[in-house]
C-alpha cells in the first residue's frame, strides 16, 4: 500500500480515532505536496509508520536515517531517508524522540535557537566580561601579586628602570639623569638603610634622586624607588623625605605596583619578563603605566599605615609625613607657601642649591612622558593627614616621642639637598 492511497488522511490527529494511539508525527513522501498525520512505532531497528486506519505506510531503517537541520518548530525532530531522498518524517512526541536517539545516537537533536536568544546571549556575555574586567580581575590581581616570586618583581623593576633612564635622557644630553654627588648619595643611603632595617619583604632596596624640579616620587616592583629633586627641594625637612620614602616602601611591600601591572598588562607580561621574551616597547609601556598609576583609597591607606609603622620602628617621627600631606593640600588648592624656613635644618641654602632653583622652569614633559604631579597619583586629603597626625599625637601622649630622633643630621640633610649638580648643566634631559 502506498502513501498516496491514503492522501485523505487528516493532518489533525483528533479528527479520527486512532486504533493504536494518537498520531505522533507527520510524513511527506516527496511525490506529492500532501502531508500525512502518522502513528510512528519504533521496534526491530526501524521506524514503522501507520495511518489513521492502523495500516502500515512504510518502514524506515534506523541506519538509513539522517537529521534534517530545518525543523517545523523548536524541539521537533525532522528526518530524511537515504533510500527515499525527497521524503521527510517529523516526530513530535518527546518520548519517541528520546527512545530513537538512544538507539540511533547519530540522530541526537540540537535545538534551533531563535535569533533573539543569540542577541541576549551576547548581551549577557558583554555584561559578564565587564564584571570580570572591573571586579574579578582587580581582586585576583592583588591575590596573584602576593604569590609571585620576589625575583620576578626585581627582574621587572630592573628592566623598567633601564628603559626609563634611556627614555628620560635625550640623546644630545651628556649629563647623567641620576644625582650622584657623593655626600648626598651617602646621606640618602644612610636614610635608606635605617628604614630598610625594619622594612618587610627583604627587598634589595635601591633609592636614588633624579634631577627633575617636580614634586614627585615613584616606586618600581622589586624595591627600586626614585625621588625627584623637586620633592626634596620643597620638603619641610628630612623627616618629610623619610616619610615619603617610607610610604613608597609601603607600596612595594604591599605589591601595589605589581598588582596594578597585572590589572593593566596581564599576568603573561610577567612570564615574558622572566623568560626574556618581551620587547623594549612593552617594558616602556609598563614604566609609563607605573608612573601614571593611580592607587585606590585602600592602597594609599595601606601604604600610609606601613609608613607610620616603619617610621616608628626606625625611631623616626611621623610628623614629617603629616606635614608633607598638609603641604600637598596647599598644592592642591594652588596656594602653597613657597617660603618654608626650617630653623632646625633649613635655615640656610647652599649656593649650589640656590643655583639649581634659579635655573628651574616648568618642565613636565620628558622624553615623551608626561609626569603627573605627586598629588595626582598619590591623592592627598585631610583625612589621610588627620590619620597620620593622630598616630603622632598618640605617640606623644604615650611619651614615645622621646624615643624618636631626626631621620638625619643637619649636615647630612644639607648634603641631600645638594645631591644634584649645580646650575643649568645639572638639569638632565634639557
Amino acid at each position: 500500500m502506498t502513501p498516496s492511497d491514503h492522501s485523505t488522511t487528516p493532518d489533525d490527529p483528533t479528527a479520527v480515532d486512532w486504533p493504536d494511539g494518537p498520531a505522533n508525527g507527520h510524513y511527506s513522501d516527496g511525490q506529492t505536496a500532501a502531508r500525512h498525520a502518522v502513528r510512528i512505532e519504533l521496534n526491530g531497528g526501524a521506524l514503522h509508520l501507520f495511518d489513521a486506519q492502523g495500516q502500515l505506510l512504510t518502514s524506515w531503517e534506523l541506519a538509513d536515517l539522517s537529521l534534517v537541520d530545518e525543523m517545523t518548530h523548536v524541539g521537533d525532530m525532522r528526518l530524511s531517508n537515504k533510500t527515499a531522498v525527497d521524503a521527510r518524517l517529523t516526530i513530535t512526541e518527546g518520548r519517541l524522540r528520546r527512545e530513537l536517539v538512544a538507539q540511533a545516537p547519530h540522530l541526537k537533536l540540537t535545538k534551533k535557537e531563535p535569533p533573539w536568544r543569540w542577541v541576549a546571549y551576547g548581551l549577557f556575555g558583554l555584561v559578564g566580561l565587564g564584571f570580570v574586567i572591573w571586579y574579578a580581575i582587580p581582586g585576583m590581581a592583588v591575590a596573584i601579586s602576593h604569590t609571585l616570586p620576589k625575583s620576578w618583581e626585581v627582574a621587572l623593576g630592573d628592566q623598567v628602570y633601564d628603559q626609563l633612564t634611556k627614555t628620560f635622557v635625550r640623546e644630545d644630553d651628556a649629563i647623567a639623569l641620576v644625582c650622584r654627588r657623593p655626600d648626598g648619595v651617602a646621606a640618602l643611603q644612610g636614610l635608606t638603610d635605617r628604614l630598610a632595617a625594619h622594612a618587610e619583604g627583604d627587598y634589595p632596596w635601591r633609592v636614588e634622586v633624579w634631577d627633575f624640579p617636580v614634586v614627585n616620587a615613584f616606586a618600581l616592583p622589586g624595591g627600586r624607588i626614585v625621588l625627584f629633586r623637586g620633592l626634596i627641594d620643597d620638603a619641610s625637612g628630612p623627616d618629610a623625605v623619610a616619610g615619603v620614602l617610607a610610604h613608597e616602601m609601603g607600596h612595594v611591600t604591599e605589591r601595589h605596583g605589581t598588582a596594578g601591572l597585572i590589572k593593566v598588562l596581564g599576568l603573561g607580561f610577567f612570564f615574558g619578563v622572566v623568560l626574556g621574551d618581551i620587547g623594549s616597547g612593552a617594558v616602556i609601556a609598563a614604566g609609563e603605566t607605573l608612573l601614571q598609576l593611580s592607587y585606590g583609597r585602600d592602597a594609599e591607606r595601606d601604604a600610609d599605615d606601613r609608613a607610620v609603622d616603619l617610621l616608628t620602628a626606625s625611631g623616626i617621627s611621623s610628623q614629617g609625613l603629616a606635614d608633607f600631606f598638609q603641604q600637598l593640600e596647599r598644592l592642591e588648592a594652588g596656594s602653597i607657601d613657597q617660603d618654608k624656613p626650617d630653623p632646625e635644618t633649613k635655615d640656610t641654602e647652599s649656593p649650589d642649591r640656590k643655583s639649581n632653583q634659579d635655573h628651574d622652569h616648568d618642565h613636565d614633559d620628558w622624553g615623551g612622558f608626561k609626569l603627573p604631579p605627586y598629588l595626582s597619583t598619590h591623592p592627598a586629603s585631610a583625612e589621610r593627614r588627620a590619620t597620620i597626625q593622630a598616630a603622632v599625637d598618640r605617640h606623644a601622649a604615650a611619651k614615645r616621642s622621646d624615643l624618636f630622633t631626626p631621620s638625619m643630621s643637619k649636615t647630612a640633610w644639607e648634603s641631600l639637598l645638594d645631591i644634584c649638580p649645580p646650575g643649568e648643566k645639572g638639569r638632565a634631559g634639557r
